[in-house]
């Protein structure tokens, strides 16, 4: 391949414009949102899946109800989608990030007018009346959790973005993979109302619990960077130690 003075005049310019400024080799290309586009509107399926169908469930079968037990399933993939895919798995846009953390806020919200009824409308007023309080509390320290995490990752990783968030969306999509096969096993074993609504909903835990443990795992050894090495080692601090307690605390939580 024969070289023109026209490539060679492009390679000086590359290289006057690197000796200005030399950090520029280490930049990333910050990804538009578009290119989260396709895994943002399955999320958005999956979250108005979720409430519709509680909505229906409200005025139907209630929280009890084999449409309901269903919507109890899936709810953990919304959580998945939307954490493991956008806020982490999209770390190399800063705008999909910031629509993932809307998106997971303005569900939520919608969240706090949905539940309680459907528990209230069930017979179960006590637990709706608590609920609302612990969805107004999701629907505050979630999204700021998430933001928070985020923007510290984004600082953290500068430089290795893209790698980062391979790495987030592989483990994202591993822990999906596993929550659709307890959903395929719950809904093999049958769903039958009120007969197996208590089954049901100990699979739903159990896969919440993955999700959000696995986010706590996040905050320990990548944003507050505790040690691994030193963890598996049981070498840590008081706090450090009360932490990952907290995260096994949160995974055992689902058997309860």
């Amino acid at each position: 391949m024969q070289v023109t003075r026209d490539d060679l005049a492009e390679f000086e310019r590359l290289l006057a414009k690197l000796r200005e400024n030399p950090a520029a080799v280490d930049e990333e290309a910050d990804l538009p949102a578009a290119e989260y586009a396709r895994i943002t509107y399955v999320t958005l399926v999956l979250l108005v899946y979720v409430n519709v169908s509680m909505v229906i469930s409200i005025c139907t079968t209630g929280v009890e109800g084999n449409l309901s037990q269903i919507e109890y399933l899936v709810y953990p993939l919304c959580f998945t989608a939307n954490c493991g895919l956008l806020v982490f798995g999209a770390l190399d846009s800063e705008a999909a990030g910031r629509r993932a953390i809307k998106l997971l806020r303005g569900w939520l919200i919608t969240l706090i007018i949905i539940i309680p009824p459907l528990y209230w409308t069930s017979g179960m007023h006590e637990d709706a009346v608590l609920l609302v309080f612990y969805m107004v509390i999701n629907a505050i320290f979630y999204p700021w959790l998430l933001d928070s995490m985020r923007e510290l990752l984004r600082t953290r990783y500068k430089g290795s973005l893209t790698t980062q968030a391979h790495f987030y969306t592989n483990r994202a999509l591993k822990l999906g993979a596993f929550q659709i096969v307890l959903l395929v096993s719950a809904v093999a074993q049958g769903i039958d109302g009120a007969d197996t609504f208590l089954r049901v909903y100990a699979t739903f835990s159990f896969s919440m619990n993955l999700i959000i443990a696995w986010i706590y795992v996040i905050a320990i050894f990548d944003v507050c960077a505790v040690d691994g090495r030193a963890a598996a080692k049981l070498r840590l601090s008081p706090l450090q130690a009360a932490a990952v307690a907290s995260v096994g605390g949160v995974a055992f939580s689902g058997l309860a």
